[in-house]
């Protein structure tokens, strides 16, 4: 009996030793990325998704269901899919770094970058570009 405990108890002893992994670190949380702005279309040929990290750009994806591609935009966001699917809007924004800099440097929020409106064509994936836009409504 005495055995038998023994072993169950090194047994468990070692099993706890291979479940602890290494704690998580500063770098390893800041770079975890949060999803938020998600749209499909009426058909479910288009579907586009923002992904946010902690600190830095966010990433725009429009994914085309029937070619199985992805596109991919940085510092896209608020994506607007068309009713007929023939275009999808989204605005593009200053980077992080310029507006970081610019708020150290106590810039007021007239003078920052202004947002692109940009449109997806989406029968030949080209991209149309318009500056200094306000929305994309």
């Amino acid at each position: 009996m005495k055995r038998i405990t023994f072993i169950i108890f090194i047994i468990l002893s070692l099993s706890n030793n291979y479940a602890q992994n290494t704690p998580i670190s500063i770098t390893t949380l800041t770079s975890f990325q949060t999803l938020t702005s998600k749209a499909i279309s009426n058909s479910g040929n288009w579907i586009t998704y923002q992904t946010k990290p902690f600190r830095g750009d966010t990433w725009l994806f429009i994914f085309d269901n029937q070619k199985n591609h992805t596109y991919k935009f940085t510092r896209g966001k608020n994506a607007i899919i068309g009713p007929e699917e023939n275009f999808i809007a989204f605005k593009r924004s200053a980077s992080y770094d310029t507006i970081f800099k610019l708020k150290l440097k106590h810039t007021p929020k007239k003078d920052y970058p202004k947002d692109s409106a940009y449109i997806f064509i989406t029968a030949n994936a080209n991209t149309l570009k318009y500056p200094r836009v306000k929305s994309i409504i």
